[in-house]
């Protein structure tokens, strides 16, 4: 088991680039949890009809993409930061069985961290996302909450939405 460090806050605070630069630092893997989501909603949105789908049929198109291991090329997609995938990850994430799905895939990165490009084996992984530090790491070796104010967090989201491939 890697030691673990949890950042946890809301949309927009700035939790991904909190993690990236922690990470960089310290070489600890890292993981955005909300492109988890993200991705499972733009590979719906691109290989199946979603308003046809049932729960399981969304949990069965996760599982699939996390087996094979393409959910890494859909997190890292500049389209998963548009309001349309926005809008279907809202709809999409409340699944239980993707939840459950996700949760796994969690555990799984933080306690077997993926190398690094570049880097000597990580010496553990950051995991950042909405309630990270409470409902999936509540034992991480540190845990971090962050704020912004509510135009700090529009300010960020609106750079993400316009910057395109490449993020802000």
């Amino acid at each position: 088991m890697s030691s673990i460090i949890a950042i946890d806050g809301p949309s927009g605070a700035g939790k991904g680039t909190l993690s990236k630069a922690l990470g960089n630092h310290y070489n600890f893997a890292t993981l955005d949890t909300g492109s988890i989501y993200r991705g499972v909603a733009l590979h719906i949105i691109e290989n199946f009809n979603i308003d046809k789908m049932a729960p399981s049929d969304i949990a069965n198109a996760a599982k699939y993409i996390f087996q094979t291991g393409e959910i890494s090329n859909y997190m890292q997609r500049h389209e998963i930061r548009s309001p349309l995938i926005s809008q279907h990850t809202y709809l999409i994430s409340p699944n239980p069985q993707l939840r459950a799905l996700v949760r796994q895939y969690q555990i799984d990165f933080a306690n077997n961290p993926p190398a690094i490009v570049g880097k000597n084996s990580p010496r553990g992984a950051i995991v950042e996302g909405r309630n990270i530090g409470t409902a999936i790491f509540p034992n991480a070796a540190a845990k971090i909450h962050i704020t912004a104010s509510s135009e700090a967090k529009a300010r960020r989201r609106h750079a993400e939405y316009t910057a395109g491939p490449g993020g802000i």
